[in-house]
């Protein structure tokens, strides 16, 4: 069996409630969207073209609540992307991102991952250089724990909800801003080579901060 004392300090787990405090990166995404919207000319001078295959990096806020579990256990950590824009509206993505996160009831950390699969809606019509965008997705996530030299892991599926505005420098980059948002569930547990079926719901929230570069131009 797993040990249970492995469960809890990965905070055996329904809903998020986001601890601004242990994500200082939603105070950084507010000042830079007020600087990006209010740069002068941006509108008139730079168009967006957000067709084709497009890369992208992320620094990432991650924040995860665990079912019957008050408190929010809360990261930072690192994000790519991948996605292929079918024309000016419909974008499919693929992207993984991976934060260390701080245990709350121990001086402890452990790694949480999301890898995603969706469609992303951009809004905004081919004269615009800022296109905000809506996106509806797939997930696996998984968090891990070294303990005593061996890893402690639980993986599931999830629904992400996402949105987010994409400034583009040019046709062909972008500083984007993002929020997405995961609920689902932990189905499986690994602890030195032993599996267990487990069922843990949570609900995890992201911000991300990136640059895209699309191909091609």
């Amino acid at each position: 069996m797993i040990p249970n004392r492995s469960i809890r300090p990965l905070g055996v787990m329904m809903q998020i409630r986001l601890d601004t405090r242990r994500v200082p990166f939603s105070l950084f995404f507010t000042l830079m969207l007020t600087l990006l919207w209010s740069a002068p000319g941006l509108e008139a001078q730079v168009a967006s073209d957000p067709t084709g295959f497009h890369l992208g990096a992320r620094l990432n806020g991650s924040a995860i609540q665990y079912e019957n579990d008050n408190d929010t256990e809360s990261g930072r950590g690192l994000g790519l992307a991948l996605g292929y824009g079918f024309n000016r509206t419909v974008t499919l993505y693929a992207e993984g991102v991976g934060a260390n996160v701080q245990t709350l009831e121990a001086n402890d950390t452990y790694t949480l991952a999301h890898v995603d699969l969706g469609v992303r809606l951009n809004l905004g019509g081919e004269a615009r250089s800022t296109l905000g965008f809506v996106s509806l997705g797939l997930s696996g996530w998984a968090a891990g724990m070294d303990l005593q030299g061996d890893v402690f892991s639980i993986a599931g599926a999830g629904v992400t909800l996402g949105g987010g505005v994409a400034f583009f420098l040019n046709p062909s980059a972008s500083i984007d801003l993002g929020f997405k948002w995961t609920g689902g569930s932990f189905t499986e547990a690994e602890y030195q080579g032993l599996k267990e079926t487990i069922d843990v719901s949570a609900t995890s929230a992201r911000f991300d901060i990136g640059f895209s570069w699309w191909a091609g131009r």
